[in-house]
């Protein structure tokens, strides 16, 4: 690659293998949040299906 004068520019870059070990995300909501998430969706949407035929 050139700059704007013409020169020849180098790049040294890092590039990541994914071969490595990766922390579980810490932000996720509680398994018994996600639980009770899905019940209300689902009671929800069978209400829906019911009240709208």
């Amino acid at each position: 690659m050139r700059d704007q004068k013409g020169e020849v520019q180098y790049f040294i870059g890092v590039q990541l293998d994914g071969s490595e070990h990766v922390e579980p995300l810490t932000s996720n909501i509680a398994e018994q949040t996600a639980k009770e998430s899905e019940v209300l969706v689902r009671s929800l949407s069978f209400v829906h299906l019911l009240l709208n035929p």
